[in-house]
């Protein structure tokens, strides 16, 4: 799913950071994300069980965004899995 958002928002013209493209192996990945969410101008946290999960790296992601956008209207767009089952469950 991440790469479809991917590919439609980078066919639309817009560039797009994703994480298997733009991170060499050993890298100082933190740093690297860090500042793409910084230079961004949206963000787009796709939901799904493993990216809420505890201790899951997608929730610092996350934390960088609230970070950059207070108030995340029009600029953190969450996607929601449809494998996702609801938070009660």
């Amino acid at each position: 799913m991440a790469e479809e958002i991917k590919f439609a928002l980078a066919s639309s013209g817009h560039q797009v950071f994703f994480d298997r493209d733009n991170l060499p192996i050993g890298d100082a990945y933190h740093h690297r994300i860090r500042k793409a969410v910084e230079d961004s101008e949206g963000f787009v946290f796709l939901i799904s069980p493993q990216s809420v999960a505890h201790g899951c790296y997608t929730l610092t992601e996350l934390k960088y965004a609230r970070e950059k956008w207070p108030d995340p209207r029009g600029k953190v767009l969450p996607v929601m899995d449809a494998r996702c089952r609801s938070i009660q469950d």
